[in-house]
């Protein structure tokens, strides 16, 4: 779910998100590296060697030259004292705010509720679908009365169409 995502909302191919977490590339780090590269134009290969190379003081010396084309909730992560995952969290938050339309409040109140990414895009997925509150949604799996793939069943979608399916949900946030 999440590759469809960032496939969708980052203009990468899924196939390369695929190939290169088989290489073993963190999930964190291919979040920051393509939300980097479609929003600054930095290559991913760049921001890639720049945390191969130097960990989180290369990288942050890589992003600051390019702070300015950066999404308010990157911006923040990178100020307060940058983890790979908090950049990562920024990048997501900085897609779904700006992309998806979705309300920055609904997402600091998954946060707070301590849902991992991969919880937040299945709950914010299933919800802009389903036009249920993603909180419940993830509740109901939580209290085992649901799993996700059930609800992702009650869509009508099928894995084959969830790139896509996020694609379209993109194009209506920013209408």
């Amino acid at each position: 779910m999440q590759n469809s995502l960032i496939a969708a909302a980052l203009s990468v191919s899924k196939r390369s998100i695929v190939q290169a977490k088989m290489g073993g590339a963190d999930a964190d780090l291919l979040w920051v590296a393509y939300y980097v590269s479609d929003r600054s134009g930095i290559e991913i290969e760049d921001a890639l060697s720049a945390w191969m190379d130097g960990g989180m003081t290369g990288l942050s010396a890589l992003l600051v030259k390019s702070a300015d084309k950066f999404d308010a909730p990157f911006v923040m992560a990178m100020k307060d004292g940058p983890s790979l995952e908090s950049l990562a969290d920024g990048a997501f938050r900085s897609v779904m705010i700006s992309q998806v339309d979705i309300d920055a409040t609904l997402l600091a109140s998954l946060s707070e509720k301590q849902l991992k990414r991969k919880e937040q895009v299945m709950a914010l997925f299933l919800s802009l679908l389903l036009a249920e509150n993603p909180l419940d949604l993830y509740e109901s799996v939580a209290g085992g009365q649901s799993t996700w793939g059930q609800l992702l069943d009650s869509t009508g979608i099928d894995p084959g169409q969830i790139e896509e399916t996020w694609r379209k949900l993109i194009r209506a946030g920013k209408g």
